[in-house]
C-alpha cells in the first residue's frame, strides 16, 4: 500500500531544541524560513498528523510505504536512520539523502497483533540536522466475527458470518463451547463468507473460534475470538 495519495501533506516534530512540535502543512504555500527546512514531509497525514492505515487483518506481517519529501527549495535532507516504537516494526530505506524536491519511499514491515481491537506505533526519522521526526502510524483490528449470533434451530447449522476482510485469509477454524475443549463440528463456508457450525448444545452462551489464516503476505496467523450465542426461544 502506498500511502502517497492526493491527501495534504505534513510533518510531525518532536524533539528539535528550540522548536516547538508542530506541522508543516503541504497544501500551503512556503514561506522564506520554510525554503531551507530542515523537515521532511509526510504525504497523506491526517489532520491530527498521523498515518492512518485503516481496517487491518489481526496477526498477520503487512508491508507499507510512506512517501516522503524534501520541502526546501535550496538544502538537501539526509535521514541518517529510522527507529520504531516496537519491536513489531521495521523501516528501510536509511541512510538516505533527499535533494531539494526530490521524494523518496520508506518501506515498512508491520507486524499485526492479534489481541487487539485498535492499536498503533510510531517511526522516527534521525535526520542530520539533529531533528527527530515522529511519525504515528494507527489502524484497526476489527473481529472476523460479529461479537453475537442468533442459534440456529434444531437440526440446523448455525451460521457466522465472516468480516469481508477475512474472507480470503481463513484457513481453518476450531469452535468450541466457552470453558470446553470438546470441538464442535465445524467448516469454512465454500465462499468463505461464513463458518457453519453444527448444533450448539442448548447450554451453550458463548463460543470460543480458533482461527487459522493462511498469511496473505506473510507468515500463517493463529488466534482465538469469543462469539457470544443468543436463542430466539
Amino acid at each position: 500500500m502506498v500511502l502517497a495519495g492526493g491527501a495534504a501533506a505534513a510533518a510531525l516534530v518532536l524533539g528539535h531544541a528550540g522548536r516547538n512540535p508542530g506541522r508543516l502543512a503541504g497544501n500551503a504555500e512556503l514561506s522564506a524560513a520554510d525554503q531551507d527546512s530542515t523537515f521532511v514531509r509526510v504525504r497523506g497525514l491526517t489532520d491530527d498528523g498521523a498515518v492512518d492505515l485503516g481496517a487491518q487483518p489481526k496477526g498477520l506481517t503487512k508491508d507499507y510505504t510512506i512517501r516522503v519529501s524534501n520541502p526546501s527549495r535550496s538544502a538537501p535532507i539526509r535521514i541518517d536512520r529510522i527507529t520504531s516504537s516496537c519491536g513489531c516494526t521495521a523501516a528501510r530505506g536509511a541512510p538516505m539523502t533527499l535533494e531539494p524536491g526530490e521524494a523518496a519511499d520508506i518501506p515498512v514491515t508491520i507486524a499485526l497483533p492479534s489481541n487487539q481491537s485498535d492499536w498503533g506505533v510510531s517511526i522516527a526519522l534521525h535526520l542530520d540536522s539533529g531533528t527527530r521526526q515522529a511519525i504515528p502510524i494507527r489502524f484497526s483490528l476489527p473481529s472476523p466475527f460479529p461479537g453475537r449470533v442468533t442459534r440456529a434451530p434444531t437440526g440446523q447449522p448455525t451460521r457466522i458470518p465472516v468480516d469481508a476482510l477475512y474472507q480470503t485469509l481463513l484457513d481453518d477454524v476450531e469452535v468450541f463451547p466457552l470453558g470446553s475443549t470438546d470441538p464442535i463440528p465445524s467448516r469454512i463456508s465454500p465462499g468463505g463468507d461464513a463458518i457453519e457450525i453444527g448444533e450448539i448444545p442448548s447450554t451453550t452462551r458463548a463460543l470460543e473460534i480458533v482461527v487459522t489464516t493462511n498469511g496473505g503476505s506473510g507468515a500463517p496467523s493463529r488466534f482465538t475470538e469469543r462469539v457470544s450465542i443468543h436463542s430466539e426461544h
